[in-house]
């Protein structure tokens, strides 16, 4: 007889983490990802709960006769998919019922038991993004100033970086971005070597496991080293070692031992401040930023200021093949630098100040002439400025014809930054 259906867990989720069958699963899991483990078992924990079976059954179920374990998920799919939003069990949600189904197919499958019968559901776009648009330059300016200078930090390392919460706290406070992830810092004096300052994201910290860069311009390096003074002021000693945002923890009589911050604690006063900054009807997420970052430089790349791979790849995206012959090795400095210079020239689109760039052409010309192979000091020896719109063209063709030799010697010198002597 096939027992009653519940729209919600009747024990706590993970109730079954020590169940033999379940630790031995949990564990293997843990090797490669503790916070998916975690969610795995809390998720069949509460599909078990719902379908009111015990570890063993469903194993015993799934190998005896496969046709009756899909017959009951089809069953609990419809019940749960028929209550009215809003219910406790939050089982209406064919999304929510997908991640269910997901960690018992991987549980199953860590038995030796091959199940292909899950119900096959049509998942629409998640509640929480219904109403959910990327804010605009001047909207975040407002969510700045709502921030304590942690905040800010934090804030600029999101929209600005586009690196996700978890590179800079990870799940259980273990890991996270530390002083040595940011080489154009210079620790003593606490200042940057240039801007751009590079951000290097490692492996372990990467959601993809592929280590990348990314970059961080004069506004937020600005709040990164007052709140690391801060922290030198109270006494910190600060290393390469030093996790770049800290949780400080302090036993009675002894001095703060800073720690990784996690996930939650990195994305808590930025969600309040989103929270109280968007518009009636619209809804913002911390992840929003990483869109604002990935929209502003999809403006950047219209206009010939950064290429899509380059923007890509400050994501931590996986580019493809393509991907892994000129961007997935160890790059090269000159590719770094590329990279840096192409972010430069896209910061204005990341700034949270609302004024447009200069509409210029010469930006575009540049990366023409870049792409060409024209050397540096060639192109930086014409002053942009001066040559007139109907003469563009033709500097840029004689740049393109002539010798890495002779320059531009053949060019007007009022149109030289040096004149020639």
């Amino acid at each position: 007889m096939t027992r009653a259906l519940s729209d919600q867990p009747t024990a706590p989720p993970g109730q079954w983490v020590n169940e033999p069958t379940i630790r031995s699963w949990y564990r293997s899991r843990s090797l490669r990802n503790q916070l998916t483990a975690d969610i795995y078992v809390r998720n069949l924990s509460i599909l078990l709960a719902g379908m009111q079976l015990t570890p063993t059954e469903l194993l015993r179920i799934a190998r005896e006769d496969s046709v009756v374990l899909r017959n009951r998920l089809v069953e609990y799919a419809e019940f749960m998919l028929k209550l009215p939003v809003g219910t406790s069990g939050r089982g209406h949600q064919a999304s929510y019922l997908r991640h269910l189904f997901t960690s018992a197919a991987s549980y199953l499958k860590f038995h030796d038991i091959e199940f292909h019968r899950f119900p096959e559901l049509r998942c629409y776009q998640a509640a929480t993004l219904i109403n959910e648009e990327v804010p605009s330059p001047s909207q975040l300016q407002g969510v700045a100033e709502m921030l304590p200078l942690k905040g800010k930090v934090i804030l600029h390392f999101l929209a600005q970086s586009g690196v996700r919460p978890g590179v800079i706290g990870g799940y259980q406070a273990r890991k996270g971005l530390t002083l040595a992830d940011l080489p154009d810092l210079d620790i003593p004096s606490l200042s940057f070597r240039q801007f751009p300052f590079l951000i290097r994201v490692r492996e372990d910290v990467s959601k993809n496991g592929r280590s990348y860069f990314s970059f961080g311009g004069e506004e937020g390096g600005k709040y990164l080293v007052e709140y690391l003074s801060s922290r030198r002021a109270r006494g910190e000693a600060l290393t390469p070692y030093s996790p770049v945002l800290a949780r400080h923890q302090r036993r009675p009589g002894t001095p703060a031992v800073p720690g990784f911050l996690t996930t939650k604690s990195v994305v808590f006063s930025v969600r309040r401040a989103l929270h109280a900054a968007c518009p009636p009807n619209i809804r913002w997420r911390p992840y929003v930023l990483r869109a604002y970052f990935s929209t502003r430089l999809m403006l950047a790349e219209s206009e010939g200021r950064i290429q899509r791979d380059t923007r890509e790849f400050l994501m931590g995206h996986d580019l493809g093949v393509s991907g892994r012959y000129n961007m997935g090795k160890r790059l090269p400095e000159a590719i770094v630098e590329m990279a840096r210079r192409e972010y430069a020239r896209s910061a204005h689109f990341l700034s949270f100040n609302e004024s447009p760039p200069p509409k210029s052409p010469t930006v575009s010309l540049d990366w023409l002439l870049e792409s060409a192979g024209v050397p540096e000091p060639i192109r930086k020896s014409i002053d942009w400025d001066k040559v007139p719109e109907r003469d563009l063209a033709r500097v840029t063709l004689e740049l393109l014809s002539t010798s890495k030799t002779e320059g531009a010697s053949r060019l007007p010198t009022p149109w030289l930054k040096e004149p020639r002597s």
